[in-house]
């Protein structure tokens, strides 16, 4: 269960007469401090994670809440709190809170803790135990430093950084459930475990993988197959590599050829007409077109487009570079690894692969403006 650090609401506690009520009626409880009369909005996910299975509006009393998220198995829940005028009250406007609710067990939340049934007393145990020490992360953090100060590329040096935190906690995590296979928060830790997640779902015992956690050990082992594979596809695609030729066509059926156009650097914007991140970008990648447009060609890649959909978004945003759609069965996106929308890759005259931005960022226009520069 994660709280929102930064929100400046304050989770007070429930008297004990009111931890009584809610444990028997409800499966999450609690209490926000200055919220009379305003709502949560709690957003249950379908048992595979992957979609929303409904959107739950409970009425505050008092500041009190509680709600009920599932009957049997588990599902993952968040809960944002909004006010009448309907504008979220967390400070940055992600989730209040959110976690994982389990059919039999119930959470009440205390200030920033999560307490409840022996499943949320165990998870708050195992959090604390797979928690990294805070002087190993603080000796990293100032190893970071140190080495962007002596001249290290700041991007490779904080992958690094992030690279070694994720090895430390996936390997307390697999440490813990090694040494719990019969725990129910051993399946829940899995979530954390990305790649490696199959490797913690081989240590847990046949009761906890048929019990109540099968539909979420399901699909995690699904999101950890796809992450695998992702991965492969991304390393096709790493910067240095040479760039998979394809074929595309136009908006009028004329096709284009990625190898067609070298002997000029070029940038693969992987977009959608679906993607508000990707048409916000448009302004911004207009500028920079018409001031490189001699150095390089822009090659706009639609995906997860309908045609009507993709012709229409082109006639209202009037791109003027070039523009397909990824309509082959030889999908595109997948064989360059593309892991959101928008992603920017961009390439050599050669046709090697020399950064690919995730995103819009500043971190595209700023490579653009540095590598034309030199």
């Amino acid at each position: 269960m994660k709280m929102n650090k930064r929100n400046k609401l304050v989770l007070g506690m429930l008297m004990a007469c009111s931890f009584a009520f809610a444990q028997e009626k409800y499966q999450v409880s609690g209490h926000l401090e200055g919220m009379t009369n305003d709502t949560l909005i709690v957003i249950v996910n379908t048992e595979n994670i992957a979609g929303i299975e409904r959107k739950d509006t409970i009425v505050l009393d008092n500041g009190n809440f509680g709600f009920n998220v599932c009957t049997e198995g588990t599902r993952l829940f968040v809960a944002v709190a909004k006010s009448e005028t309907g504008e979220t009250l967390s400070a940055d406007g992600k989730p209040l809170m959110g976690g994982l609710a389990v059919a039999g067990e119930y959470m009440v939340i205390n200030g920033s803790q999560v307490t409840g049934s022996p499943f949320y007393q165990e998870l708050d145990t195992a959090d604390k135990q797979i928690r990294i020490d805070e002087k190993i992360l603080k000796d990293l953090q100032d190893s970071v430093k140190n080495r962007i100060a002596a001249g290290e590329n700041p991007d490779s040096v904080q992958a690094s950084f992030r690279k070694e935190v994720a090895n430390m906690t996936s390997k307390a995590i697999l440490n813990y459930i090694k040494t719990h296979p019969e725990s129910n928060v051993s399946a829940y830790m899995l979530l954390s475990l990305g790649t490696k997640a199959n490797e913690g779902i081989a240590l847990l015992s046949d009761k906890v993988k048929q019990g109540v956690m099968a539909g979420f050990i399901r699909s995690v082992n699904e999101m950890c197959d796809a992450l695998v594979k992702q991965e492969k596809e991304a390393a096709i695609t790493a910067e240095g590599t040479e760039a998979p030729d394809f074929t595309l066509n136009d908006v009028n059926g004329k096709p284009i050829t990625l190898s067609s156009l070298r002997g000029k650097y070029v940038v693969l914007d992987f977009w959608g007409s679906w993607c508000r991140f990707c048409i916000k970008g448009f302004p911004a990648m207009k500028e920079a077109y018409a001031k490189y447009k001699d150095k390089v060609e822009f090659l706009s890649i639609a995906c997860n487009d309908t045609d009507a959909s993709w012709k229409a978004a082109l006639d209202k945003h009037r791109l003027p570079w070039l523009n397909v759609r990824n309509e082959t069965p030889d999908n595109v996106s997948k064989r360059y690894g593309i892991p959101g929308y928008p992603t920017k890759i961009i390439l050599s005259p050669e046709g090697k692969i020399l950064k690919k931005v995730v995103g819009e960022t500043p971190e595209f226009y700023a490579y653009l403006d540095k590598l034309f520069k030199e």
